[in-house]
């Protein structure tokens, strides 16, 4: 096969895979959710006055709402598997821990929320304050001492 029989192939090959992205795109939709990039940026722009030059915190600023001497060890973040079997990175202030469950404030959904404990993928514990990582069952023993 020489090389002036594989101009037409080439060509026809051309038309082929510009038909199929046509095709593919004649019945396309935009999605009608604002849920794109751009408008969840303008929304944390107001939600934390990203572009406010005040020097006083705004309302809308998250709470730390772990209190107390233990504080430290109640600020915490791990990748956690829902009963849906989807992974995702939790930011929370520990409320409670009755040593199967976490009760606290997770700051993304802005709700106090439940966790499993055996749910933590990994069984890795971050500490926000410090970085510590601590496995979930050296976190328990401390929140345990805490109390």
């Amino acid at each position: 096969m020489s090389p002036s029989d594989s101009v037409p192939i080439a060509i026809i090959m051309m038309m082929v895979g510009a038909f199929v992205v046509w095709y593919c795109n004649r019945n396309y939709k935009a999605p009608t959710n604002n849920n794109d990039i751009l408008s969840g940026y303008a929304d944390a722009v107001r939600d934390f006055d990203l572009s406010s030059k005040k020097s006083e915190p705004s309302k809308y600023r998250s709470v730390n709402h772990a209190k107390g001497k233990d504080a430290e060890i109640k600020n915490v973040a791990f990748s956690y598997v829902n009963s849906k079997g989807e992974s995702s990175f939790r930011d929370v202030d520990v409320k409670s821990f009755d040593g199967e469950y976490v009760e606290g404030y997770y700051h993304l959904s802005r709700k106090f929320k439940t966790f499993k404990l055996d749910r933590v993928e990994g069984g890795i514990i971050i500490l926000r304050n410090t970085g510590e990582t601590l496995t979930c069952q050296h976190w328990a023993d401390a929140m345990s001492k805490g109390k």
